[in-house]
């Protein structure tokens, strides 16, 4: 009887060293929410509350990004804002990706006391994710984790997926809060120039109002999809998404005098290759 009551004991205790050293240890890679991804609200995880609830926040920034549209090779001083009042350590998480899931430019760790950086692989891919350290996030109500992305040298359109903590210090994960963002960004190119990944396109007129012309060559025969975006990488309109076989087309898509006047980006893509143009709508 001693023994057994020894033995339970013993597995209750390592449960709760367990259960602290996941609440108040560095974070973990591959918990953003991204494609393909969880996150830490998750089975014997951080799951007492549903994702996204409660009265906590979460926001991603940058000092020097403009409309959210980079400058290949540049660095930017990005922050992740997890805030939550009554909370005294807070956790992160973030990863900057392409459309493939891919590692998109380089996130560097510039906070040593509150940040490090860790890898997982997610399929085929070796993602690379800026999390907090062991304690790095305590800090009463909110705490603002500082890095710098060097932007990629290509043109591609990337999706910064970010989670946060927001932990009661209990040292167990029960009784925390997950949220999640995401941010979308996309090259900065001159009006009407194609950043040009391996489709040739242009376009008709630009600036436009009401409609655009638009010119470009298949070069194998798939899915092409044709997506006009705002600067905030929100889609602002579908307007072809279809089987195509190889070959030259000319489109005309209508409808843009229904969208604010502004600057846009369209992308085209083929799942192979694509490319993105800034358009003018007056």
């Amino acid at each position: 009887m001693k023994k057994n009551l020894f033995i339970a004991a013993t597995a209750v205790l390592s449960v709760i060293v367990l259960a602290a050293g996941i609440q108040s240890d560095t974070g973990i890679a591959g918990r953003t929410g991204a494609p393909s991804e969880t996150t830490c609200n998750t089975t014997n995880c951080h799951n007492s509350f549903t994702l996204n609830s409660g009265i906590g926040s979460v926001a991603f920034s940058c000092d020097n990004m403009p409309n959210w549209a980079y400058v290949a090779g540049t660095t930017y001083h990005m922050h992740f804002k997890v805030k939550r009042t009554g909370t005294s350590l807070f956790g992160c998480g973030v990863e900057a990706l392409d459309s493939a899931g891919r590692n998109a430019g380089s996130l560097l760790v510039t906070d040593l006391t509150h940040t490090t950086s860790k890898l997982a692989t997610i399929g085929a891919n070796t993602r690379k994710a800026i999390t907090h350290k062991l304690n790095g996030g305590a800090s009463p109500d909110s705490m603002t984790f500082n890095f710098d992305w060097v932007a990629p040298t290509t043109g591609v359109s990337v999706t910064f997926y970010c989670a946060g903590n927001c932990a009661n210090a209990n040292g167990s994960p029960l009784g925390d809060y997950i949220y999640t963002t995401t941010q979308h960004v996309v090259p900065d190119v001159p009006n009407g120039v194609s950043l040009v990944e391996n489709i040739r396109s242009s376009i008709y007129p630009n600036p436009a109002h009401d409609r655009i012309s638009l010119s470009y060559f298949q070069h194998e025969s798939g899915q092409i999809a044709v997506r006009l975006y705002t600067l905030n990488g929100e889609l602002a309109k579908d307007f072809l998404n279809e089987f195509r076989t190889a070959g030259e087309y000319h489109d005309q898509f209508s409808g843009l005098e229904q969208l604010s006047p502004g600057i846009y980006y369209l992308r085209i893509e083929n799942g192979i290759a694509s490319s993105i143009q800034k358009v003018v709508i007056l």
